[in-house]
């Protein structure tokens, strides 16, 4: 691979309108183009040896996580938890149903599988789906093509409840729409597409399930008739994923295992784009952050788990709805306090022996909030993370604030607040939204609405874990390399634009987090640039048969894009991060090649040590760039 780079050095000429993206002039770095070129933040990707490629990276994330889309609108990433979507002949339970195929290709490009019903029984394709989540909603969508059947049945048949929609192929009108038990229908849809095909959809939420039967049959009438003997049809493209305002997504097909995309997030205040957000694994520890159970009214019934004490004189009233895609409540105090002692507004978000916490621990509280209504104003509240004893006791001095700030849209205004636990006595942790209090005879006057908090145990607050009565946890994000990077040992640059979530702690799983590049554990790593080293720090590493060749560190701001060029070459290593050049190493010995068994962006070895933040960019030029371009590229 050492060739490449002098393969695309070039007399550079002005580009014209046949000249590729990745060959662009403005790319070229000491006049050399890059040999590979992620752009996150429009999704396209480059590598001298494939070309221009797909999504380049194989995203092994083993559970849903959520995003911002354009519209600064949270909704999850992409997922398919149906198993072998394209095959039924595996993971699909099928009765008095003969499966074919005939050359038939369904939207998905894949070919469809022609399902013949049988004369007996019932006729049925079946896949069961555990680890669902009680309280969630769930969109089941298929890609249908009618044979001699018209009219298909989509069914989610749980212990709760079952949900069933009638859809006729033959006009594209949706029929009947039933659900039993405690099953709510969502939304149900059928569109057509080009060749005949229709996607049909189906949502349903239910309170008890956490698994369910997802069903597809061939029926007579309207819903009311039964199923057609010997009908056939075509099929193709399975998928179950979390309902979100954008469901049906894109199909994603899957084999062996449930699909959980990469997730390209957006900034939900400037609606630009971030890149491709990767993070450690993390842990909401608010048992009901999704607000079920609660009703509305003056007090109307607070969500389950949650408190919210009143005072004499003073009406509490709470309402609920969604905005940004954000369950939120809204909690309205007004009156004057009439109680004769000074009363402590107070929204607890769990119980006060609910979260286990242990000293030397950090956790990080966060929350979307904004005022809708009211004279007072919103610095009057905060949010808290609050350390008590075995008993449920507040100890004095463990606690954090943070003052609430308004703005024009909750997913615009995340709050959080940080606090490390330094009491021996410390058993429990509570998350909290308050008012430091209200004197007697004192009025108050304010709507406050809030949602998405999150209390986890880390530095800083991580992207949003919906819950529906227990604790949930977000899987770390695993990025591996599908071809393997290019490198130079005369001279390799790398190119780098990222943001931060945070400072990490030192912790194991969070100091050495970074933008991580081709590393293999233990002795073999000898070769993983861009890594954040200690809380106040982004590092530049070489190792060579597990010793250090180079380590350029400096200060990275969370929330801020940051641009870094690091040039390693032998006995000659610098850095530039945003225009400002690291001190010159001259002592580094170069590899004479990179491993290849493991490859990574944005986590270093193993599944830990995630960069905990977004990339925007990734280039590697096969050329040792000069300080001045290191500098130029960065600014």
């Amino acid at each position: 691979m050492f060739g490449l780079g002098a393969q695309n050095t070039m007399a550079l000429q002005k580009r014209t309108s046949s000249t590729p993206w990745y060959a662009d002039p403005a790319y070229a770095l000491n006049s050399v183009l890059p040999s590979f070129i992620h752009d996150y933040a429009i999704q396209r990707y480059y590598n001298s040896v494939d070309g221009e490629t797909a999504f380049p990276l194989t995203s092994v994330r083993t559970s849903n996580a959520m995003q911002f889309d354009s519209q600064g609108q949270l909704v999850w990433a992409p997922a398919n938890l149906l198993l072998r979507s394209e095959n039924l002949s595996l993971s699909w339970l099928l009765t008095d149903t003969t499966l074919s195929t005939d050359g038939t290709l369904s939207p998905s490009g894949s070919l469809a599988t022609l399902c013949t019903q049988g004369t007996a029984g019932t006729a049925t394709v079946v896949q069961v789906v555990a680890s669902l989540v009680a309280n969630a909603s769930y969109t089941e969508s298929i890609f249908f093509k009618p044979g001699t059947a018209v009219w298909i049945r989509l069914r989610m048949v749980g212990v709760g409840g079952t949900s069933n929609v009638w859809l006729n192929l033959a006009t594209g009108a949706k029929g009947t729409t039933t659900f039993t038990g405690t099953d709510i229908i969502g939304h149900s849809n059928i569109v057509a597409l080009p060749n005949g095909w229709y996607r049909a959809d189906l949502s349903a939420t239910n309170s008890t399930d956490t698994s369910r039967n997802v069903e597809f049959l061939a029926v007579t009438g309207n819903g009311l008739g039964t199923r057609e003997n010997g009908a056939t049809y075509y099929f193709g493209g399975a998928q179950l994923e979390p309902t979100g305002p954008d469901s049906p997504k894109a199909y994603n097909v899957t084999t062996s295992s449930a699909y959980y995309g990469p997730r390209f997030d957006y900034n939900p205040a400037t609606l630009q784009p971030r890149g491709y957000l990767i993070e450690v694994q993390r842990t909401n520890s608010i048992r009901n952050n999704m607000l079920i159970g609660g009703v509305a009214g003056s007090p109307g019934t607070v969500p389950t788990n949650w408190s919210i004490p009143g005072a004499a004189g003073v009406t509490i009233t709470t309402a609920y709805g969604v905005e940004n895609g954000f369950p939120y409540i809204d909690v309205t105090y007004s009156g004057t306090n009439t109680s004769g002692s000074t009363f402590y507004p107070v929204i607890s978000l769990d119980g006060a022996t609910s979260i286990a916490a242990v000293n030397g621990q950090t956790w990080t509280h966060s929350a979307y909030v904004r005022k809708v209504g009211g004279t007072d104003a919103i610095s009057t509240w905060s949010i808290d993370v609050r350390g008590r004893d075995a008993a449920g006791v507040l100890i004095s001095g463990q606690s954090s604030s943070t003052t609430c700030t308004d703005a024009a849209s909750l997913s615009s205004n995340r709050l959080q607040t940080t606090f490390t636990f330094t009491d021996p006595a410390i058993a429990f942790t509570q998350p909290r939204v308050n008012r430091a209090s209200v004197l007697a005879g004192g009025t108050i006057d304010i709507t406050i609405r809030f949602g998405g908090n999150q209390l986890e145990q880390g530095a800083f607050a991580t992207s949003f874990i919906p819950t529906y009565g227990t604790a949930a946890t977000r899987a770390g994000d695993v990025a591996d390399l599908v071809t393997p990077p290019p490198y130079n040992p005369l001279g390799t640059t790398y190119y780098a634009e990222f943001e931060r979530m945070g400072t990490p702690v030192n912790s194991t799983s969070e100091s050495s987090s970074g933008l991580w590049f081709f590393g293999t554990a233990g002795a073999t790593q000898v070769s993983a640039p861009f890594g954040f080293g200690t809380s106040s720090q982004i590092r530049v590493d070489m190792l060579n048969a597990g010793v250090s060749q180079c380590a350029l560190a400096d200060f990275a701001t969370p929330f801020t894009v940051h641009k870094l060029c690091a040039r390693i070459a032998p006995n000659d290593a610098r850095a530039a991060y945003d225009a400002t050049l690291t001190s010159l190493d001259t002592s580094v010995s170069m590899p004479a090649s990179i491993p290849t068994t493991v490859m990574t962006i944005g986590r270093r070895e193993g599944t830990t040590h995630q960069m905990h933040g977004w990339l925007r960019e990734l280039r590697i030029y096969e050329t040792a760039v000069p300080d001045g371009e290191l500098v130029t590229v960065t600014t």
